[in-house]
């Protein structure tokens, strides 16, 4: 899941699911891998092939799950390209030269565009994401600022974020039936938490992604 290790786990989770070929648990450990490199690509190929060899419930509610991850990384990278390519335009656009003024174009003074994809209160945070799976232990379900919080090995962090709807939740749980769960029934529910790190020791990190199973 950590940049900084990631690349050390494709020759292990590549070993492992060609050493048992007929171990759907590994081959699924190793699509994880990939979507959390950004392979999404390699990892929704493998998990097609997963979901048509799998015959007992667990191993097709695996893939699913694994199956609704990719989709969820790869909505993300969509929305991101989206943010760049906008960003790219406006700063583009920020300097006009008045054709008729013979003025050189590099007497204009730069205007400075923020990106979409790191709003102002997200300026200190650092580009890579990172995901982690817990228990939700309590969130802040009212408008504005606020955080959630979840318990990993026996540790408490919180996730901060500026507004709840700016968050996205999906879930693959059959309890959901497809459908996001409301914020006040988060607590007590295992998801997979996506943020990026900040400064700011009080948190763990700005929130982006809650994907429930």
């Amino acid at each position: 899941m950590h940049p900084e290790t990631r690349e050390k786990a494709f020759e292990p989770g590549r070993k492992a699911a060609q050493l048992e070929p007929g171990n759907l648990f590994y081959a699924t450990s190793y699509g994880y891998v990939l979507a959390n490199a950004g392979k999404t690509a390699e990892a929704k190929t493998l998990a097609l092939r997963i979901q048509q060899t799998a015959k007992t419930p667990v191993d097709r509610a695996n893939a699913g799950q694994l199956l609704s991850v990719i989709a969820s990384r790869e909505e993300y990278d969509n929305r991101m390209a989206e943010m760049k390519r906008q960003a790219s335009e406006q700063q583009t656009a920020a300097v006009i030269v008045d054709p008729n003024s013979g003025t050189n174009a590099n007497s204009f003074s730069s205007t400075t565009v923020s990106s979409p994809s790191k709003p102002p209160a997200a300026a200190s945070r650092e580009d890579d994401e990172y995901s982690v799976e817990a228990y939700i232990t309590a969130a802040d379900c009212g408008s504005g600022p606020g955080k959630v919080s979840i318990s990993l090995n026996k540790t408490i962090l919180n996730f901060k974020y500026r507004d709840l709807s700016e968050v996205q939740v999906v879930s693959a749980a059959k309890q959901d039936s497809g459908q996001a769960p409301a914020c006040s029934n988060w607590k007590g529910r295992r998801a997979r938490i996506y943020f990026f790190k900040v400064k700011d020791k009080m948190f763990a990190g700005d929130l982006s992604t809650i994907q429930f199973f």
